[in-house]
């Protein structure tokens, strides 16, 4: 199912309040497809990723999506890497948010107050 680009920041916001964390502890980006490797990495001490991801209209849209969250609400972009680890630009018209683990175990540990 695809997702204008306003619903898709709204689904967004709206898994970060309810995951947790502080906005710069997630990460945002573009994807060909739901194959690509981001949503393969493993995990480290039985930490998970918070992952969340919708399709947009189109690749334009999707980028879209990601200015608004990366300009607007300061979230930091995913890193740009292929399955041979070398950085390369993966446009496409799914666009994702996860919070890396170590950030997941570091928010579960922490007195930090979360985004309500």
């Amino acid at each position: 199912m695809r997702y204008s680009e306003s619903e898709i920041v709204e689904d967004f916001l709206e898994h970060i309040r309810q995951a947790g964390g502080e906005l710069h502890d997630w990460r945002v980006g573009t994807a060909p497809d739901a194959r690509d490797p981001i949503f393969c990495q493993p995990t480290s001490d039985g930490a998970e990723q918070k992952l969340i991801y919708r399709e947009a209209y189109t690749t334009f849209a999707a980028e879209e999506v990601v200015d608004r969250l990366a300009r607007g609400f300061d979230l930091p972009l995913a890193p740009k890497t292929s399955s041979d680890r070398t950085p390369t630009r993966r446009p496409g018209k799914i666009v994702f948010l996860y919070r890396p683990a170590a950030a997941t175990h570091a928010a579960k540990h922490a007195d930090v107050p979360v985004i309500s």
